[in-house]
């Protein structure tokens, strides 16, 4: 069977874009500020293809393939024109079925940082000539599912930068991106209009783990606590009596030069 997607996307100047994705978001949801939504497709590759994984996408991405991190983006284009990044994903790729995996946070607000551009992701996986996964098309297209482990409702703290970061992770929270068969929730999305699309132009970064130089101490982390007293964990009798129970998760133990502490 046929499982490649057409037709194919074209830019203004005649340019081969896209091979068949189109630009997609969860239904009614692409002005919704501040929301982190994971895309994901399981793809097997043929051999002896080039397979690249194309991208343009509002606010920013990042994509993982079997769970290991291979790219960051989008370039930075004018207002209402959007660049199209390529990575090359053959030293990622495995035998038989691959999980590519996009995490896009938009965010709809102004900042010296970033555009308020509505959310959406045009995304395809090619091998040569055709495409074997893409957003809103054919039989192999990417599914969403909502990253509820990011906080939405958060403070912003300046016109710089747009929302604060806060995390509430589960011990599963990266499944989605490393598990080709798991259970998740997932959501229905809305083809968008066609976006004015633009090569990207300048080489792709270059992304290196960085060590540390030395070791200050380490310990050991325990989670799963029950909501405790404040006043226990920080020694404080001025402190509220109870813990909401969203908040359990935070408060973990410390073993530390063979002191428990808690933190």
């Amino acid at each position: 069977m046929d499982r490649t997607v057409q037709p194919r996307q074209l830019n203004k100047r005649g340019d081969l874009i896209f091979l068949g994705a189109k630009p997609i978001w969860p239904k009614g949801m692409e002005l919704e500020r501040n929301l982190t939504i994971g895309f994901r497709a399981a793809v097997e590759c043929p051999a002896n293809k080039t397979i690249v994984l194309r991208v343009a996408a509002s606010t920013v991405y990042r994509c993982f393939v079997n769970g290991t991190f291979c790219g960051y983006g989008p370039a930075r284009a004018g207002h209402g024109y959007y660049r199209i990044d390529e990575w090359d994903l053959g030293a990622l790729i495995g035998p038989g079925k691959n999980l590519v995996a996009i995490e896009v946070a938009g965010y709809n607000v102004n900042s010296y940082y970033l555009l308020d551009q509505p959310s959406f992701l045009q995304a395809e996986v090619s091998a040569g000539a055709s495409a074997i996964a893409a957003t809103g098309s054919g039989p192999n297209s990417f599914q969403a599912v909502m990253l509820r482990e990011r906080v939405q409702k958060v403070q912003r703290y300046s016109f710089q930068r747009p929302f604060s970061e806060v995390y509430r992770l589960k011990p599963q929270h990266e499944e989605w991106r490393t598990q080709v068969v798991v259970r998740l929730d997932y959501v229905s999305c809305s083809s968008l209009a066609l976006k004015n699309l633009l090569p990207r132009n300048v080489p792709n970064p270059l992304f290196y783990s960085r060590q540390p130089t030395w070791k200050l101490s380490e310990g050991r982390v325990e989670t799963g606590f029950e909501p405790e007293k404040i006043g226990d964990i920080l020694g404080s009798a001025q402190a509220p009596k109870r813990v909401h129970p969203d908040q359990a998760a935070l408060f973990f133990r410390v073993t530390q030069q063979g002191a428990d502490h808690k933190v």
